[in-house]
């Protein structure tokens, strides 16, 4: 491994001595277009831009019971981590009288969730209407209007404060302290996470919830798509980079038939080819991979500063994300260099050496 370290470091050398001017564009483009692609990276991949996102409908999970479970049963998933330290928790019961049915829903929090669109009235209970002082309920447009009272049984009246902008029906949110009271069994139990989970943490999570009377859980994303997606956006990038990479190989490929004579001399002197290919390829890797780190720094320094002038969101991007676009740039200089080292090895070296002695 020393010996090729040495070689490297000489043909390194070789390149700068004989091709300075062209082996300094070389880098240069590299670490523009370097930068240029952590940017595209940081911006507009969907991976990134969703990464910790708080949109509700993306951090929201919906847990249906096969049969209605015991509203302290509930309450003990909270103890799951990321469950625990969730933004809502909705409560749902079906609830049936002589002249309506109901889904009943409610809220630990005062205010409804703000994917929850109001046609009128208000979306938040008051203090008196909290402590069950004053009944009262956000409803569905089918159930009533605002102003008017809905009996659930003879002795409950409840006053709509406000009205659903929905086209679901029989939606009846009232205070958490009602609720509690009415004393029902929970049918369907939602909570919204603050912030969208990954992969890992969702399947965590989905783990430990595991229960037998569980009959199925909703939600906007499964770990499964969302690495397919990640996968999707990955190998857009490595196209990317193949075309870069391509677009500069003239640069290198200069380069390298002003020093080949080198790996020749390797070559007759009786170095195996599979080490002479290795070199080669640990050369372009070495020169793609320090103007990535470099770029991947000077990104980092910079990326908060860049967005805010090209008016886009903070950047998300994570020590991670740069590591993955490093092994993308990796594989793609593999594959472009992949003809070149190929019709390398075609030829003698005899006939590599006198075709370089021509030029």
């Amino acid at each position: 491994m020393r010996k090729i370290i040495t070689v490297l470091i000489h043909q390194i050398r070789l390149n700068i001595a004989h091709c300075k001017a062209i082996f300094s564009l070389y880098i240069v483009s590299l670490i523009v277009i370097n930068y240029i692609v952590c940017f595209l990276y940081g911006a507009f991949n969907i991976h990134i831009l969703e990464k910790r996102s708080e949109n509700l409908a993306k951090c929201t999970y919906m847990i249906d019971y096969k049969n209605p479970e015991k509203f302290e049963n509930v309450q003990k998933l909270k103890s799951i981590n990321y469950v625990g330290n969730s933004r809502f928790y909705i409560y749902e019961s079906l609830f049936e009288t002589e002249e309506n049915f109901f889904r009943i829903r409610s809220s630990e929090t005062s205010e409804l969730p703000e994917n929850l669109l109001l046609a009128a009235g208000r979306r938040n209970f008051t203090e008196t209407e909290l402590t069950g002082d004053v009944k009262s309920a956000i409803v569905s447009p089918n159930l009533g209007k605002l102003g008017d009272r809905i009996s659930l049984s003879a002795d409950d009246q409840y006053l709509v404060v406000g009205v659903l902008d929905t086209p679901q029906e029989n939606l009846f949110y009232i205070p958490f302290r009602t609720y509690q009271e009415l004393n029902l069994d929970v049918h369907r139990f939602t909570y919204i996470v603050k912030n969208k989970l990954t992969a890992k943490e969702q399947e965590e999570m989905l783990h430990a919830i595991d229960d037998s009377n569980i009959n199925m859980i909703s939600f906007y994303n499964s770990a499964e798509q969302e690495m397919k997606q990640a996968v999707l956006e990955r190998a857009g990038f490595t196209i990317i980079f193949i075309v870069i990479n391509f677009s500069f190989l003239f640069l290198l490929q200069f380069i390298s038939d002003k020093t080949k004579k080198s790996y020749i001399l390797y070559g007759i002197l009786g170095a195996e080819r599979s080490t002479i290919f290795l070199i080669l390829y640990i050369e372009r890797i070495f020169y793609v991979s320090l103007t990535m780190i470099f770029s991947s720094l000077l990104h980092f320094v910079t990326k908060d500063a860049f967005h805010k002038i090209m008016n886009l969101p903070g950047s998300k991007m994570e020590f991670v994300d740069y590591v993955v676009i490093n092994l993308i740039e990796i594989v793609s200089v593999f594959i472009v260099s992949l003809p070149f080292v190929i019709s390398f090895f075609k030829k003698s070296y005899t006939t590599i050496l006198k075709e370089n002695q021509m030029t």
